[in-house]
């Protein structure tokens, strides 16, 4: 008798897990396709360049500093 128990509920529960995932495929299917074939854009060029220009510090300009 345990062991029909058992069964049923390993039976109920296996029917669920495979109604869940089959009810979320359906759900989502559309969503699925479309992450599938998705091609992204390519990024723009930048139209413009920026260069950072700092003047190195050297040993004698930290002396200097300290000095003055």
């Amino acid at each position: 008798m345990v062991a029909i128990v058992a069964a049923l509920v390993f039976a109920a529960a296996f029917a669920l897990a495979v109604g869940t995932m089959t009810f979320m495929f359906v759900t989502y299917r559309d969503k699925m396709v479309a992450a599938l074939l998705y091609q992204p854009e390519p990024a723009p060029q930048p139209s413009y360049s920026v260069a950072i220009l700092r003047t190195r510090r050297t040993v004698m300009d930290a002396q200097f500093a300290l000095a003055a």
